[in-house]
């Protein structure tokens, strides 16, 4: 018996596009069908990718029809280039052929199906409950900002997975992280949320999100948090890792000092000090009247400063985490604040037009010598 599925090249690129997102520890996809189309499967430790991609012509199967699992090798998916118009699938007892073409370029592969005695990861059942919708432009930019402070780049051995994550509080609906010198804070309407996931699975759920138009669907239970493309069933899971979630306040609005600045003349302006200092971190920031000042053994640069709170600010920052922290705003003018009663070394950086996303990045200042 021969089954044969037609797809339009473009759309399973980009499937393909998605399951990549989880780069299979075995080196091959996993594919399987069903009376709607094609199931691409991409799994490692931790990570799993479940793609579903429509077919454009189906055949005539029963309900409730699955084929064979096949394994098909990284190398050979160069057979969905974009350029191509169409890619068939025929299915037979023993192995899956694939046709892609356009016009009178033809390329044909023949896939196995995989062995019963094969050593490769079965692929597990893949179910979630009732999902969370928001708004997936809006979900990806907050993973963004609050991955400032995740350590996502540090994150790499099991011990460093316990500790550099992202805490989801559902009272709030916000997510925080934090590093030693720094913390954020991020918050969205609708996100109901109550774990914890690891700093180096915010790229991939970002890129799954940047490919979607909506909504993106999540859920979580006790070992793994889901994140769904709706109009398709596609998703990707993620396994928690174990961690001690903290009760993070942020400090209460009392802050003596609330002034704003242009971001992108100060993130030139810290480019150009961490040029220029030497051997430390420290960056001394004075204001006078309405121009700030950072200095390290003479000025190195200053720029306009607007107070809407207080007359004058004075502290000593670690260059390189202002920078981090000024780097993951979105608007134009960034937000600073400084001189909280019940917190007087920390600096907080926030946004001043983004009403969507709440977005609070706080820095600690290091002690005057």
């Amino acid at each position: 018996m021969s089954v044969k599925f037609s797809f339009s090249a473009h759309q399973l690129k980009h499937g393909l596009a998605m399951a990549k997102l989880v780069k299979p520890s075995s080196g091959d996809f996993v594919i399987r069908f069903d009376k709607n189309g094609v199931i691409l499967y991409s799994t490692e430790k931790r990570r799993l990718a479940l793609i579903k991609v429509a077919a454009n012509d189906l055949p005539e199967v029963e309900n409730g029809w699955t084929s064979e699992e096949y394994c098909m090798p990284a190398v050979k998916m160069s057979l969905f280039d974009p350029d191509l118009d169409s890619v068939v699938f025929s299915l037979t007892d023993n192995a899956m052929i694939i046709q892609a073409s356009e016009g009178k370029q033809t390329r044909k592969a023949t896939v196995k199906r995989r062995a019963d005695s094969t050593r490769r990861t079965l692929i597990p059942t893949v179910r979630w409950g009732e999902l969370v919708s928001v708004n997936a432009d809006k979900f990806g930019r907050l993973l963004r900002m609050v991955g400032c402070s995740a350590l996502v780049r540090e994150t790499k051995t099991e011990e460093e997975m316990r500790v550099n994550q992202v805490h989801f509080y559902s009272d709030t609906e916000s997510a925080a992280s934090n590093a030693r010198y720094h913390a954020s804070v991020a918050a969205l309407g609708g996100m109901k949320l109550d774990l914890s996931i690891v700093g180096s699975d915010i790229p991939i759920i970002r890129s799954f999100c940047a490919k979607l138009e909506g909504m993106v669907g999540l859920y979580q239970d006790k070992h793994k948090l889901y994140v769904v493309d709706e109009s398709t069933n596609s998703a990707l899971s993620f396994g928690r890792v174990v961690a001690i979630k903290p009760d993070f306040m942020p400090p209460p609005d009392e802050y003596g000092i609330d002034a704003v600045l242009n971001k992108e003349q100060l993130l030139s302006g810290l480019d150009w000090a961490l040029a220029a200092l030497d051997g430390t971190q420290r960056l001394s920031c004075e204001t006078e009247d309405d121009t700030l000042k950072m200095l390290n053994n003479g000025e190195i640069f200053s720029m306009p400063i607007s107070f809407r709170t207080g007359k004058s600010l004075r502290a000593d920052l670690p260059a390189r985490f202002l920078r981090t922290v000024v780097a993951h705003t979105d608007s134009d003018d960034v937000r600073v604040r400084f001189g909280n009663t019940h917190a007087p070394a920390v600096l907080e950086v926030s946004d001043t037009g983004c009403p969507d996303i709440q977005v609070r990045h706080y820095l600690q200042a290091m002690r005057s010598r």
